[in-house]
């Protein structure tokens, strides 16, 4: 959940200087606790390379932006989330990757075992 003035302050931004709106954004409350659960699920290590230091939270989509699904996020480190905003490979490499872990979690024979 959000605090009400931190999301009509994002607004407000929006509005007056759209280029600010988005790192505030990452500086909320509500951020912070989405991207601690986030991590906590993607076992506090990058979904992609599976290194434990300089972690960011990725969105796969901003669509629902203050109102994000767990499934709209992934924990990635630094060099694999700058690979994802360069290179659509690396974009679909994550997708395919989530995707089959989906699977994975849905699948009787598994157990939810994780490849994360």
């Amino acid at each position: 959940m959000f605090k009400q003035s931190e999301k009509s302050r994002y607004f407000q931004l929006l509005k007056d200087d759209p280029t600010e709106a988005y790192p505030f954004y990452l500086q909320t409350d509500h951020w912070r606790a989405l991207k601690k659960k986030v991590k906590a699920r993607d076992h506090d290590r990058c979904i992609r390379c599976h290194l434990f230091n300089d972690l960011h939270v990725h969105h796969l989509t901003y669509t629902n932006l203050w109102h994000e699904q767990l499934s709209d996020l992934v924990t990635l480190c630094r060099h694999c989330h700058e690979l994802s905003h360069a290179s659509s490979t690396i974009r679909q490499e994550i997708s395919a990757r989530i995707a089959h872990e989906s699977l994975l979690i849905n699948d009787p024979l598994t157990h939810g075992a994780s490849l994360i």
